[in-house]
């Protein structure tokens, strides 16, 4: 249940049901990270939230069960980032599992992206925080969420956000981002002059 004064901080995802019914991904103030499901008409079946008050929700995957596993980040920052977070709830919102993912560095809240994987379990792209910017991570898990592995991609000087994620039909996978770049220690070209 989602306090009466909560206030939409953005719908993160859309994600269509079995029956034509929708799944809506929501970031209430102050009721967190909130999921709810919607009929084909757009009248809310249920509506709940999970992690509260600051939770963030990224994505989904709609299983053939009528099941969704989402992910989003904690809105604990003890200095080092917020946790990365993977839950499995039933078609009623209830959660039958949670993981938590914790980044030696922190991660950075801003995007995260999950796919199913050729082989049935789930590729997720987010970004970790490194010295002077961030590096974008793809992990894959099982169907509890338990990791399989992981791999970091980027330069540590600069900054990159990841932005879309898609699993191939040939078990590989393609993601794309933009880096961000220091211009502090770049020295200017060579002039004409000299």
């Amino acid at each position: 249940v989602l306090p009466q004064n909560a206030l939409l901080r953005g719908a993160m995802f859309i994600g269509g049901g079995p029956n034509g019914d929708l799944l809506v991904g929501m970031n209430m103030d102050p009721g967190g990270a909130a999921v709810g499901r919607m009929d084909s008409n757009g009248n809310f079946l249920w509506l709940k939230s999970y992690i509260r008050p600051e939770g963030v929700m990224r994505d989904c995957e709609v299983e053939n069960d009528s099941s969704f596993t989402v992910i989003g980040y904690t809105d604990k920052d003890n200095g080092s980032g917020t946790n990365l977070f993977m839950m499995r709830l039933n078609g009623i919102g209830d959660v039958q599992w949670c993981k938590g993912y914790d980044a030696p560095t922190g991660w950075n809240a801003d995007r995260a992206k999950m796919d199913e994987t050729r082989d049935g379990n789930y590729v997720v792209l987010a970004e970790i925080r490194g010295q002077g910017g961030g590096k974008a991570f793809l992990m894959t898990t099982d169907l509890n969420g338990d990791t399989l592995w992981t791999r970091s991609a980027g330069v540590t000087s600069n900054s990159y956000q990841v932005h879309n994620l898609h699993a191939h039909s040939d078990g590989g996978f393609l993601f794309n981002g933009s880096p961000h770049f220091s211009y502090t220690n770049l020295t200017p070209p060579p002039t004409a002059l000299g």
